[in-house]
C-alpha cells in the first residue's frame, strides 16, 4: 500500500491526537500537536489514504536538522511508515547533518533509526527519570 507525507494542516489535528499514546496521558501533547502544525514542523503520513502517523521536523538542534519525534498509530506499525518518516525528512533537510533521539528503552525506535543509517552520537541523563535519551545522528551526502 503506498504512503504518502504530507503537511499536516490543523484539520489534522484530531487524527493525530487520537493516534498519539502519548496524549491520552498528558492531555497537554495535543496543544504541543497544535503548535507543531502552526509552525510548519509536523508532518502526517498516509497510508491507504488513512492518517497512520505523524512527524516533527525542524532546525532546533543547533540550527540542524532535527526530527523531534515520529508517532506511528498502533495499527499502522511494522508498515514501513516510519522508516519513510525518516527518508522524507532526510531528504528535505537542508543541513548536512540530521539528528534524532529516542528514550533507552525504546528498542523499537533505535532498530528503526540503525536501519535508516543513523549512528549513535551521545546520551542524556534526567529528561526521564531512569530512561536516558539517546542522541543519533546521521551525515547527508
Amino acid at each position: 500500500m503506498a504512503i504518502e507525507i504530507r503537511p499536516a494542516a490543523p484539520t489534522d489535528l484530531d487524527a493525530l491526537a487520537s493516534l498519539d499514546t502519548v496524549a491520552a496521558a498528558r492531555p497537554q501533547r495535543i496543544g504541543e500537536i497544535r503548535q507543531w502544525i502552526a509552525a510548519n514542523q509536523c508532518f502526517v503520513a498516509l497510508y491507504g489514504g488513512e492518517t497512520a502517523a505523524y512527524g516533527v521536523f525542524n532546525y532546533h538542534f543547533f540550527h540542524a536538522g532535527m526530527i523531534e519525534m515520529i508517532m506511528v498509530g498502533a495499527d499502522f506499525r511494522k508498515k514501513g511508515i516510519g522508516a519513510a518518516l525518516l527518508r522524507h525528512f532526510s531528504d528535505i533537510c537542508t543541513t548536512p547533518k540530521i539528528w534524532t533521539s529516542t528514550n533507552l528503552s525504546n528498542q523499537p525506535m533505535q532498530n528503526l533509526i540503525a536501519r535508516a543509517g543513523f549512528i549513535a552520537s551521545g546520551y542524556i541523563h534526567n529528561l526521564d527519570e531512569h530512561d536516558p535519551e539517546l542522541i543519533f545522528v546521521k551525515v547527508l551526502t
